[in-house]
């Protein structure tokens, strides 16, 4: 885990020590297993982050990827980030390995903002 402070000039004073955590580019897959999802998210809820912002590839679908990815790893993906919790939310955004209804609804299911 890399935990990096970044000095912000001109934010107001109410942000101050703001802790985002931010993980992308899980691509669950037959290569990347569920739980090797689920330990980054234990080593990332161990920071106690105020916000957490997913940048997404959540599963490997396409391209070079398109015999190992498959449709049967987006709950698993979406299963491994379902303890992510922060006191200003969990978003998430779509990558492009990423389907546009499977993929959000799996993680809007979990309580992630997509």
């Amino acid at each position: 885990m890399n935990m990096r402070t970044l000095l912000v000039s001109g934010l107001p004073d109410a942000l101050a020590g703001l802790r985002i955590g931010f993980m992308t580019d899980l691509h669950c897959s037959s290569i990347v297993s569920q739980e090797l999802i689920v330990s980054a998210v234990g080593l990332l809820m161990a920071e106690r982050p105020d916000l957490i912002v997913l940048g997404g590839d959540y599963v490997t679908w396409g391209g070079d990827y398109a015999a190992v990815g498959d449709r049967h790893f987006v709950e698993p993906a979406a299963d491994a980030l379902r303890a992510l919790w922060a006191p200003h939310g969990v978003y998430g955004v779509l990558g492009n390995h990423d389907d546009d209804r499977d993929m959000p609804a799996a993680l809007t299911a979990r309580g992630i903002a997509i």
